[in-house]
């Protein structure tokens, strides 16, 4: 999507609060792209504003896995039926490397790690088998982002030199995607936004679309979304996730 397509979705998608009550609370288990989205929520409107937001940086599918399975119980107790929706998946597919040139070996710039998908898919899998009639677990997408705008933005002199790495990085994101919308399907719901598909760009040549990933909509560091993007990730949970299955 362009930056246009962004602005032409939220202004002809507003959120449409059903006029039945909403009876389950909504939480999100997140690594740092939560708390990039969580900036961006209408304190105005529900249902917004009560969405509980558990944002980590750093954590991991397994993390969150661990996270879930002690709260879970408290949660149940103090809010009554919950749908669960875990945004992990970017921390399990790169992490944190050191730079070469740099004496205190901070390890400020990421690499492609060697976390397999059947690992990630195993921690969804544990987090999924919790749901009932009180709880509703889905699995959100992953979206794209660089390794190579990461380490740019963080000073790395041969940044080009991780593009190539970027290009794997994108198939083990469709990969990881595609993985969970089967998952999903199997636990009983299909519907949740195409994150990934949010970042897509198309262009024609020779009578041919291209497809090309829109980086651009993320900040500078190759990660986290921007502010469009994030205003545009919310309002699609919203509307196709959170008013159809938390209002009865």
């Amino acid at each position: 999507m362009s930056l246009a397509s962004l602005t032409k979705y939220l202004r002809d998608n507003p959120v449409t609060v059903p006029s039945s009550t909403q009876d389950t609370t909504v939480i999100i288990v997140s690594d740092s792209k939560g708390s990039y989205v969580r900036k961006h929520i209408n304190k105005d409107q529900e249902p917004e504003r009560s969405i509980i937001w558990e944002a980590c940086p750093g954590r991991s599918s397994e993390q969150a896995a661990i996270f879930i399975f002690r709260n879970i119980e408290s949660w149940k107790k103090k809010y009554g039926k919950l749908l669960l929706l875990v945004w992990t998946g970017t921390c399990d597919l790169t992490c944190k490397i050191g730079d070469p040139s740099d004496s205190s070996r901070r390890k400020k710039f990421i690499d492609l790690n060697s976390t397999s998908l059947d690992h990630i898919i195993n921690q969804y899998e544990k987090v999924l088998s919790l749901n009932d009639e009180c709880v509703k677990v889905l699995i959100l997408e992953v979206p794209y982002y660089s390794i190579s705008i990461w380490n740019f933005s963080r000073g790395c002199l041969f940044s080009d030199f991780y593009r190539d790495h970027d290009l794997i990085l994108k198939e083990k994101v469709d990969t990881l995607n595609d993985k969970i919308k089967v998952l999903n399907k199997a636990y009983g719901s299909s519907q949740v936004p195409r994150f990934s598909a949010d970042l897509i760009a198309c262009r024609k040549a020779n009578k041919k679309s291209i497809k090309t990933v829109s980086y651009s909509l993320l900040l500078a560091d190759g990660i986290h979304p921007g502010d469009d993007l994030c205003k545009h990730f919310i309002r699609r949970l919203v509307n196709t996730v959170i008013c159809r299955l938390c209002f009865h």
